[in-house]
């Protein structure tokens, strides 16, 4: 939509004769994902009505002015580094710099134009339309993070894979990208990859040697979620980093997979052929149900976690069985099993798409955070008491989860070189 046209738009919503499909044209425009040229249009606004005499909102006014060109300037910014930026965005930024290049500062912000002074009456009209359509504060999360004179989330962001990364290993050594090998190839080897209703995939395996079982190891890398069919028609989503080994075909009498990582089941029931997964010293034991099994959350420990049905766990000592709703710790070192009633969303908000923090320090929070995103350490410069609990979302930018929790506590981060600081 031409600029033009927005910006008459605006000025018919500030004077008050916009109709109801002007009005819905800005609530669309604030809704999108990308809102630059509102935000071009807002500030334009903002600097056309200049007055001399001071109001009591006069300082609001400079911060909301200040706040936009920043925001401006730092965008005009991203896109000369992504080679997207127009002629006319890029003579804007060379007005903002001085005439200068912009590659020439290595991305520092310059100071933004003079506070003007707005009338009572416009500044009142910007407010309102600020608030109506969410908040300069959520424009300004949604879209940048600040610190100093640096831009962040963009030129050291850490991203999520834009597609599954899973890869099979077979005994024979051969290994495939699954997305990235000729359906043919897979297909010789028994794999066929659907995509599912909601655009994911769905890696089934299949038997093509009935003589003799060959194993396969599925690999779900960092950042990927993964979802498999076992030859049996069981159902696996693997997290990110976990590792499934299991035979092309199932022996008459058993079912037996091992397990590196977390995964959450839904075995098929087959009473003459148990399901066993199996994890260092812990044997999981079952005939048809659902469950979530870990070996990475909890320091020497596997976390057993039963949704529906019946399964039983077994260490070289010891042996119990759980009901739905509960959790079987086995030791590692010890052998024990201890068994506790969890709450059963907590634990799968990660097939979900969440993090899920209950009670979790900042150390707590990162870990699970480094569990996902390729990030080579983290630092905490200063920590408090602070301690978190509820979802978070799991977004596509570190930098867009990282603005949730800035929200939600005193922490504030930085990435730099795929690495996080956290500071206060």
């Amino acid at each position: 939509m031409p600029s033009e046209l927005i910006n008459n738009i605006f000025k018919q919503y500030l004077n008050g004769s916009a109709t109801q499909e002007d009005l819905a044209v800005l609530v669309k425009l604030f809704q999108e994902e990308d809102g630059s040229l509102l935000k071009a249009c807002i500030l334009e606004e903002l600097q056309q009505d200049v007055a001399e005499a001071s109001s009591p909102y006069q300082d609001i006014s400079n911060r909301v002015l200040h706040k936009l060109s920043e925001i401006r300037h730092k965008e005009l910014l991203r896109k000369y580094a992504n080679e997207t930026i127009t002629e006319k965005e890029l003579k804007e930024l060379q007005s903002r710099m001085g005439q200068k290049s912009p590659s020439d500062v290595n991305g520092t912000i310059q100071p933004p134009p003079k506070p003007y002074h707005l009338t009572f009456k416009k500044w009142i009209a910007i407010a309102a339309s600020l608030l109506l359509f969410g908040g300069l504060a959520t424009i300004c999360y949604k879209f940048y993070k600040q610190d100093s004179n640096e831009v962040y989330g963009y030129v050291d962001d850490v991203k999520l894979p834009n597609h599954s990364q899973a890869v099979i290993t077979f005994d024979d050594g051969k290994s495939y990208v699954l997305l990235q090998t000729d359906e043919k190839v897979l297909a010789a080897r028994g794999i066929h990859i659907t995509r599912t209703a909601k655009g994911g995939y769905l890696f089934k395996i299949s038997d093509v040697n009935a003589m003799r079982p060959t194993y396969q190891t599925f690999h779900s890398p960092k950042g990927t979620l993964s979802r498999l069919m076992l030859p049996d028609g069981t159902m696996v989503w693997l997290n990110s980093d976990a590792k499934l080994r299991y035979p092309s075909h199932f022996a008459k009498n058993k079912r037996a997979v091992e397990l590196d990582g977390e995964a959450y089941f839904e075995v098929t029931h087959n009473a003459h052929h148990p399901f066993t997964v199996s994890m260092k010293n812990t044997h999981i034991n079952v005939l048809g149900t659902a469950f979530n099994v870990a070996a990475n959350l909890k320091k020497n420990a596997i976390l057993t976690t039963l949704v529906e049905g019946s399964v039983e766990v077994e260490t070289s000592q010891h042996r119990t069985r759980i009901t739905p709703g509960m959790q079987a710790v086995s030791d590692q070192s010890t052998g024990e099993i201890n068994a506790r009633l969890v709450n059963t969303n907590d634990v799968l908000a990660w097939k979900d798409g969440y993090f899920r923090f209950r009670e979790d320090d900042i150390y707590a929070v990162m870990e699970k955070i480094k569990s996902w995103y390729d990030i080579e350490e983290y630092q905490v410069e200063a920590h408090s008491t602070d301690r978190f609990t509820g979802l978070v979302l799991r977004t596509h930018k570190l930098s867009d989860l990282l603005d949730q929790l800035e929200k939600i506590s005193v922490y504030k981060f930085k990435i730099k070189d795929r690495r996080v600081y956290v500071m206060r």
